[in-house]
């Protein structure tokens, strides 16, 4: 076997200092967004097997929606990349237009097939009736958050071609542990503001989580292309 030519591997510190700012933002403003379910899935464990299994079935699929979204903006993050690195201001702004259009489809298209089969969806899951009839309330809070769900993603994946992570990231952490956890747990456990509504206050405070970070990403975007 022939062995690697020790002269041509290089260290550059420059550039791995360069890849760790750019990159521990990213992976950070995901674990805000994903460690949120995973912590309302532990608040309402208290609550009953039945509510979590309705909860879960809930999340679960919306998530597989969530996907379509997800993978548009990955896409717009190597196309608004590639654009920058033509200095070709036009196909950054046709990419996140494009981009921010889709998205829109996607969630218009998501959120009429929760509202049509939210009744049906959850027998793919189960066959306990209460746990159906959980899962399908929480369904329609669902549809509620998919535009903004598919704005945030996009306009985040957008702000990573324009290798804007920083600011992201304190964003999702405001919209998603500041105001979107807070409200669901006063929604969902205590009686600050009406009585305690269970699983539904939580998925009221993911409407408002979801809803804070999509206004303040696609602002911050609309910045960054008005400077172009």
């Amino acid at each position: 076997r022939a062995r690697p030519d020790l002269r041509t591997i290089h260290f550059e510190p420059g550039q791995l200092l360069y890849m760790i700012r750019l990159g521990v933002p990213v992976g950070l403003a995901i674990f805000f967004e994903v460690s949120i379910f995973a912590a309302i899935a532990l608040l309402i464990s208290k609550l009953g097997a039945t509510i979590v299994a309705g909860h879960q079935i809930a999340l679960n699929f919306t998530s597989l929606i969530f996907m379509v979204p997800l993978s548009l903006s990955l896409a717009v993050t190597v196309r608004v990349g590639h654009a920058r690195g033509r200095e070709n201001p036009q196909a950054v702004q046709l990419t996140c237009n494009t981009a921010l259009w889709m998205s829109s489809l996607v969630g218009l298209l998501g959120a009429l097939m929760l509202l049509l089969f939210r009744h049906h969806i959850p027998a793919i899951y189960t066959t306990d009736q209460t746990v159906r009839e959980i899962a399908s309330s929480l369904l329609l809070f669902a549809a509620l958050y998919q535009l903004s769900d598919a704005w945030q993603v996009i306009a985040n994946g957008a702000l990573r071609g324009f290798e804007d992570t920083r600011a992201p990231m304190f964003i999702t952490l405001v919209a998603y542990w500041g105001i979107g956890l807070p409200t669901g747990y006063m929604l969902g456990r205590t009686d600050l503001v009406r009585d305690a509504m269970g699983p539904e206050g939580f998925w009221i405070g993911l409407i408002a989580g979801l809803t804070a970070a999509a206004i303040a990403l696609g602002l911050r975007l609309h910045r960054r292309l008005a400077r172009l």
